[in-house]
């Protein structure tokens, strides 16, 4: 919907943004190594449909795919916010696989959503 941007980080986590705000909203934690690629749902369907996700790869040679509850993000993070104890939103990898026997450079999704495709120095 163009209104939320993910990043990858060495720290081993992806950081949701929200645009509108400027704000950092949620955070993926479970990578081991640092992460170095992080793609989201391509299909507008998708969106409309709430079932929007990204997927991130990382030099623990492991994708992870989360759920990324855009319709109630906001909604949990400013919740947070107003209680005694602050901060992103946590968010749980929905599954997890080991796709490479290198670093993870690069993952993409198909255009329906269907299908991941992702690159190593490996193959």
């Amino acid at each position: 919907d163009g209104e939320w941007l993910v990043t990858s980080s060495k720290d081993r986590t992806c950081i949701v943004w929200h645009l509108p705000s400027q704000r950092a909203v949620a955070v993926c934690e479970g990578h081991t190594d640092a992460v170095g690629c992080v793609c989201t749902s391509q299909n507008p369907a998708t969106y409309l449909s709430r079932g929007v996700f990204l997927v991130s790869g990382a030099g623990d040679k492991i994708l992870k795919k989360w759920q990324l509850p855009t319709h109630s993000l906001l909604k949990s993070y400013r919740a947070l916010q107003a209680s005694s104890s602050p901060g992103l939103v946590r968010l749980t990898s929905q599954y997890s696989i080991r796709a490479h026997d290198k670093d993870i450079n690069c993952v993409v999704s198909s255009p329906n959503d269907a299908m991941l495709a992702s690159c190593s120095q490996d193959r």
